[in-house]
């Protein structure tokens, strides 16, 4: 109910704005957003991702490619990625979030650190443990050195990385019970904290 109204309104605003502004306008990329989240809410990925796409390519077009304003959108389409399964461009755009805000930031900042931490959960929900894992880590490394040893994102990392360590454990736990050993010791990069 609600959310066809305020989709209904969105629409007829950017319509407006468009005819007003022009369709390259970058003011139309918010309105955009809008109706590609009450698609997502939706659960119609295909037309949010359509709609994020849309307000990317005007954002990249009135700031750049490289601009910090694009994150927000990209790391939206990211997330559809991630739930459509299309991990690699997933991985690939929380990849690039990364470049733009190391760029803009330097190595060393929170933001950064949750870049990571965004990379860490696509490979995390893909199966691969040791490239999560290592996300994860680096981003308890920067907010380690960044926020301290007591700040909640700091601990939450490193939460994180402890269950990992301990999936694995289990999972070889699991292998060696079944007379089906698959590692004579862990790999490296387990190594757990």
């Amino acid at each position: 109910g609600n959310l066809e109204k305020a989709k209904s309104c969105y629409e007829n605003a950017a319509k407006i704005l468009q005819s007003t502004l022009g369709h390259d306008d970058p003011t139309v990329a918010s309105t955009l957003v809008c109706i590609g989240g009450i698609h997502y809410r939706e659960k119609d990925l295909d037309r949010a991702l359509s709609y994020y796409n849309d307000a990317l390519r005007l954002n990249r077009a009135a700031f750049g490619t490289k601009h910090p304003d694009v994150i927000p959108i990209m790391k939206s389409i990211a997330a559809i990625h991630t739930k459509k399964e299309n991990f690699d461009k997933a991985i690939e755009i929380s990849t690039e979030v990364l470049d733009i805000k190391c760029a803009d930031l330097g190595g060393m900042h929170p933001e950064v650190a949750s870049a990571h931490k965004s990379i860490g959960n696509v490979h995390y929900k893909r199966g691969d443990l040791a490239c999560a894992e290592r996300e994860y880590r680096q981003a308890f490394y920067i907010y380690k050195q960044t926020l301290g040893d007591d700040h909640d994102s700091t601990k939450s990392a490193q939460a994180i990385v402890g269950q990992i360590c301990k999936e694995h454990l289990e999972i070889r736990a699991q292998a060696s019970s079944s007379n089906n050993v698959f590692f004579k010791r862990a790999p490296k990069g387990y190594e757990c904290l």
